[in-house]
């Protein structure tokens, strides 16, 4: 599942790309917004029928209910990471429309090793052999793309 899903955002990625590369070349920041729009209301609907369908709804007030420093701070809890997913969306697509869908993953794989560090460092998580297998993998990948630029860019003459 985990493969399939990280398959489907690379598909997406591409997709995107070649959108705001050949369709929205015109009117790049308003289409950009707008498919930003599209897609999470679309993202929207899907999570919530799925909610629906799982009666997550009443497990949200439970949730809610039983959080320690109450439902309000729950609700802002929820609210806050839903803002902040947002903007992190929005720039992956910048991203994506200003640079390539390569220079994303690139920037991705990049940021995966400081996650489990930082989870290490301030909640105290354990750091088991699997978590340094991965983060070396991808330390590994991210150095191996960075060395073939670098050939590359001994290479090729400058524009």
């Amino acid at each position: 599942l985990t493969t399939a899903a990280a398959l489907l955002l690379a598909v997406i990625v591409t997709v995107l790309e070649v959108f705001y590369k050949r369709v929205a070349a015109r009117n790049a920041c308003i289409l950009m917004l707008e498919s930003q729009v599209y897609i999470n209301v679309l993202a929207t609907i899907f999570t919530m029928m799925g909610m629906w369908i799982n009666n997550d709804f009443k497990a949200l007030r439970e949730e809610a209910r039983i959080f320690d420093k109450g439902s309000s701070s729950y609700t802002v809890v929820l609210i806050s990471g839903a803002v902040s997913w947002q903007f992190c969306f929005l720039g992956t697509v910048g991203l994506i429309s200003l640079a390539s869908s390569l220079i994303y993953a690139v920037l991705m794989t990049a940021s995966l090793p400081v996650v489990p560090i930082l989870a290490v460092f301030f909640f105290h998580d354990s750091f088991s052999a699997l978590k340094a297998m991965s983060m070396l993998l991808s330390i590994w990948g991210f150095a191996s793309y960075s060395y073939g630029a670098y050939l590359d860019s001994k290479v090729a003459p400058p524009q």
